[in-house]
């Protein structure tokens, strides 16, 4: 009787042992997983905020753009080279051997 409760104790504290072991394994793996989840979220959000910094670029290009196309050299500018006009007294000569 003494060497079967002596073996119930031994039993009881391996299967405690296994049990926290098999616990702590959980518990890595559920850590580990989140440690994934964290980079890949990190690696997101430095997209986004490499997307966030290109557009602001754009944005700035484009207000420069608008101040631009507002003064009157650019005008003249597009007039001449997009809508081939000139200033009165100038001529505009086009080379007809382009192909």
């Amino acid at each position: 009787m003494k060497n079967f409760k002596l073996l119930k104790t031994r039993l009881i504290k391996i299967l405690i042992k296994i049990l926290i072991s098999f616990l702590i394994l959980v518990f890595l793996f559920k850590l580990i997983n989140i440690q994934n989840k964290n980079i890949k979220k990190q690696k997101e959000l430095e997209e986004y905020e490499k997307k966030v910094s290109d557009r602001i670029k754009e944005n700035e290009k484009i207000k420069q753009e608008i101040e631009k196309g507002m003064s009157d050299e650019y005008k003249e500018q597009y007039a001449r080279e997009e809508l081939n006009m000139a200033k009165a007294g100038e001529r505009i000569i086009f080379d007809v051997t382009k192909e």
